[in-house]
């Protein structure tokens, strides 16, 4: 409903960003997203990235969490690193996952 136009934040800090459509390798892990998970699962994802030779950018990380606070399990976070050029360049996926989902 509001994907064409969001709400505007109250908090002048906060802005409503379009990103333009990318390719992303994902790692997903339960539990709670801290930086020190998302510092921990990027990291792990970086190195299978360069371990499967797939190009992707080393500089920066996106973090998702799909959860309330309010719900306390069965939580589901992801880390994603942007894919250089087309995912349907590489060569090699893997479904990687810490389990929980």
């Amino acid at each position: 409903e509001f994907q064409t136009n969001p709400p505007k934040p109250d908090d002048p800090r906060v802005t409503n960003v379009v990103l333009d459509a990318m390719d992303v390798a994902v790692v997903s892990f339960p539990g709670w997203m801290n930086e020190k998970e998302a510092i921990s699962h990027g990291r792990d994802l970086f190195e299978d990235l360069k371990e499967d030779n797939v190009a992707f950018n080393p500089d920066m990380f996106y973090t998702a969490g799909y959860d309330s606070p309010f719900r306390l399990t069965d939580r589901h976070n992801e880390v994603w690193a942007k894919i250089q050029g087309s995912a349907s360049d590489a060569t090699t996926f893997q479904i990687l996952s810490d389990g929980g989902d």
